[in-house]
């Protein structure tokens, strides 16, 4: 007997003799299960198999009985979904706790709800039958969690409603429960622009961005990110982020951030950014890559007229054909190079040190 999984059924089991026999189910272990003709199995997801017995003092006759649930006998698990690109609804899911053999293939429905009133997203019912809907097909090639994008009429701002069935050699599953996303907005489609990163020593830097073009909402915020740069790190962003630094900017008039004494020196760094709308945040500008300074301090200069520093001019006066030697002095970390100008644009070579 084949049956969809979550089937309830009921066997009666009948037999004929004298003296008239007891009739009994049981399990293939021989435990019973039924203590007369009649079987009942509520909500089946596995393959059942049974016995039916008859017996009287003439003797015993049995009968094997198997129930057998065509496709998987539970639907996906643990389905995520979100849309932090634009027009793209990403669907994470875990697969049938009950598989009954091999999953070849997943079916992702998704059709965008009827009513599209944010405060009606939460547990609409779609008037369209499912099998109108559209749909993502995915053949897993390694068993474990599976990822699918919808691009496929996908629209901006608009709330979608999401089932995912496995499939197996036997036939399909059940259908998960209904989930609804609401795509990305126009507005946050647009990264902020011209994002520069400079140095600021050896542990510190300067960022500075400009706001997002073309949007008609005004960002609440925004999220800078950073990270080494010899980090091995996934081109998608969902993935990887958790490995960056993230640096929260609660102003959105503030164009400009100060990062203090949390870098390494002479280290080369990733940073990128985004903005943060209040339907949640953008994609991802470009990204800017900035070396700090190696590690060590500016040069101290000691000239033999006495003057010294790490910045400043040196005035001597002299008489008309006197001659003068002038020594120069640097130390620093690590050791400076030192040399001679003349004029301010001309280099001495070779000077003497």
């Amino acid at each position: 007997m084949r049956v969809p999984a979550g089937t309830d059924y009921t066997i009666t089991c009948s037999s004929e003799g004298f003296p008239p026999p007891e009739i009994r189910w049981v399990d293939l272990d021989g435990n019973q299960i039924s203590d007369g003709p009649l079987l009942k199995l509520i909500d089946v997801r596995r393959t059942i198999k049974a016995k039916c017995i008859a017996e009287n003092k003439g003797g015993i006759q049995e009968t094997d009985f198997t129930v057998f649930v065509a496709g998987p006998g539970s639907a996906p698990e643990n389905i995520q979904l979100s849309a932090d690109r634009p027009q793209t609804i990403t669907v994470q899911w875990d697969p049938p706790h009950i598989p009954n053999g091999n999953i070849t293939k997943y079916i992702v429905y998704y059709s965008p709800l009827d009513n599209q009133d944010p405060a009606s997203q939460l547990g609409q019912v779609q008037s369209r039958p499912i099998n109108e809907w559209m749909t993502f097909h995915d053949t897993p090639d390694a068993p474990g969690t599976r990822k699918a994008d919808l691009t496929d009429f996908v629209q901006t701002d608009t709330a979608y409603a999401v089932v995912v069935q496995a499939i197996n050699d036997d036939g399909a599953g059940p259908y998960s429960n209904q989930y609804t996303v609401r795509t990305m907005s126009k507005a946050r489609e647009g990264p902020p622009t011209d994002l520069r990163v400079e140095p600021d020593g050896q542990r510190s830097a300067a960022v500075e961005w400009k706001e997002p073009k073309d949007v008609d909402v005004k960002p609440i915020g925004y999220e800078i990110y950073y990270i080494q740069g010899d980090k091995s790190i996934d081109v998608d962003d969902r993935i990887s982020l958790s490995e960056w630094t993230k640096i929260s900017i609660t102003d959105p008039d503030k164009l400009s951030h100060k990062i203090q004494n949390l870098l390494l020196p002479d280290t080369d760094y990733v940073f990128k950014i985004r903005a943060i709308y209040p339907d949640g945040p953008s994609v991802f500008s470009e990204p800017c890559i900035m070396k700090t300074l190696p590690d060590g301090n500016a040069p101290y200069i000691q000239v033999s007229n006495g003057d010294n520093g790490v910045e400043g001019s040196s005035t001597i006066d002299l008489l008309p054909g006197s001659q003068i030697t002038v020594a120069c002095n640097a130390s620093g970390q690590p050791h400076p190079q030192v040399k001679w100008i003349k004029g301010g644009t001309y280099e001495i070579d070779p000077s003497t040190v």
